[in-house]
């Protein structure tokens, strides 16, 4: 065997796994790019131009990467006294890495076994709503004595004295039961947000939601309820999921908490609707109705920790009392309605382009566009804020880096209102638009984020010796 067939297997190899990324996404998109005589395009053609698309915007993700290695190459070490900041933030990693593990253990243990001497299992259930089977796991833990709500999790769980009383914790893990394809989650988020009544400081406001999760959401809390009015108003709650279920995971503990009311169901009475001056519809739901008890009956004690969930709600929702984590280039966690159409309308654009110079011409554009649209996204800030679907709560972005193997972690979520972060943030990871990379869909898997955990590189805490020992 020569190096040089080495060389070129491993070349082919690497083609290989990007052109099984593109097809995927490829055909999820196929009926979606029909020509305006209906003819649809052929896969192909739709992955050619989705390869043209990646260039532009691993120009950005390549500008991170060589900024990243020259700073860990070229910065020295400073004391953590002498940077602000840096004492936060480096706590904020390290509990919301602790937070993302347990959630991870917890999701991937909803299909096999779970820790008895820990939970007592109240519920084990498989539900369908919407096209979305669920497994629903109740789970009660008596000698729970940590915080709830926002104090939930955090470093704040391995600092409580244990003769602190304990109060109990109700965890609810929502796993897909069903393994579900690229084409069924984009045909699910490929719906317009719909418009809810939210009551903020006494004052009335309109709020987006993902409209599928958002009827999920409601048909989970119904199926919990009983288990949830067992137990007394002492009692945390928190909430655990991954992908799909885990932005459901989140909508059910912001109705809880009482940041979005309870959906109306069918016997109920028909929601009040009018249109507001842009034209779009507003659901009106009264929040001290009798028929939607459970909004706001966690409230306080609702928490959720989410993995790779697509944007659930807009920002303007109190979701402060969550934590959602985003590994590297996983395409649902920034999967919207917005964020698809803009990369059909790119699609599109790349699919008219024939020949050398105009797709020069049109990875010129692209970039250009990419740039602009998400420089303007940054410095638009809480403006239009309840249009547009975000990640709630305490986000934290973790990315794989090729320098020592390891995973840099940085908040992304609602607490970066501005400055250099949340700038880097619009621009270079590219955070409001589909990531175009052969890792599309891998990085989205449950082992891709419990890997990516376990190698979060965390500045103060010295590594584990166990392995230089052995």
């Amino acid at each position: 065997m020569t190096v040089d067939w080495m060389l070129r297997g491993g070349a082919v190899a690497k083609t290989t796994e990007t052109t099984q990324a593109y097809q995927l996404l490829a055909n999820a998109l196929q009926s979606r790019l029909k020509s305006e005589k209906d003819e649809v395009p052929h896969t192909d053609d739709i992955v050619t131009a989705l390869q043209s698309l990646a260039a532009a915007q691993k120009t950005f993700k390549g500008l991170d990467g060589a900024a990243h290695e020259a700073y860990q190459r070229t910065q020295q070490q400073q004391k953590i006294d002498s940077v602000s900041g840096r004492a936060r933030r480096s706590a904020a990693r390290l509990g919301a890495t602790a937070d993302g593990l347990a959630a991870c253990e917890l999701c991937d243990r909803a299909l096999h076994l779970y820790d008895t001497e820990r939970f007592q299992l109240l519920r084990n259930t498989t539900i369908h709503s919407q096209g979305i089977p669920m497994r629903i796991l109740v789970l009660y833990e008596p000698n729970y004595n940590g915080g709830s709500g926002v104090d939930h999790g955090g470093l704040n769980e391995d600092t409580i004295p244990p003769q602190r009383r304990s109060k109990g914790r109700i965890t609810i893990v929502i796993v897909e039961a069903k393994p579900m394809s690229l084409h069924k989650c984009i045909r699910i988020l490929d719906k317009e947000p719909i418009h809810v009544r939210t009551t903020k400081d006494l004052t009335n406001e309109v709020a987006s939601v993902q409209p599928i999760l958002y009827k999920c959401a409601a048909q989970v809390l119904t199926t919990i309820e009983p288990y949830l009015r067992a137990h007394n108003n002492q009692t945390a709650i928190h909430f655990v999921g991954h992908s799909l279920t885990g932005s459901i995971a989140g909508i059910s503990a912001a109705i809880l908490h009482g940041s979005l009311p309870m959906p109306k169901d069918k016997k109920g009475k028909r929601d009040k609707t009018r249109v507001d001056t842009n034209n779009s519809t507003i659901t009106e739901t009264n929040s001290t109705n009798s028929t939607t008890p459970l909004q706001g009956l966690g409230a306080g004690r609702s928490s959720a920790v989410l993995l790779g969930a697509p944007p659930p709600f807009s920002a303007n929702v109190d979701s402060m009392f969550m934590v959602s984590l985003l590994y590297g280039d996983d395409i649902l966690g920034r999967m919207s309605h917005k964020s698809l159409d803009r990369l059909l309308q790119r699609t599109r654009r790349a699919m008219k382009s024939k020949g050398l110079v105009l797709k020069q011409m049109n990875w010129m554009r692209d970039t250009v566009s990419l740039a602009t649209s998400n420089i303007m996204s940054h410095a638009y800030g809480s403006e239009g804020e309840e249009e547009r679907l975000a990640f709630p709560g305490r986000a934290f972005l973790i990315r794989p880096r090729r320098l020592g193997n390891v995973c840099s972690m940085h908040e992304i979520g609602l607490q970066l209102k501005g400055g250099r972060e949340a700038l880097r943030a619009a621009i270079l990871w590219q955070l409001h638009d589909v990531l175009l990379t052969k890792s599309l869909w891998k990085h989205h898997e449950l082992n891709s984020y419990i890997h990516g955990l376990d190698r979060v590189q965390l500045r103060g805490v010295n590594e584990d010796d166990d392995d230089e020992d052995e």
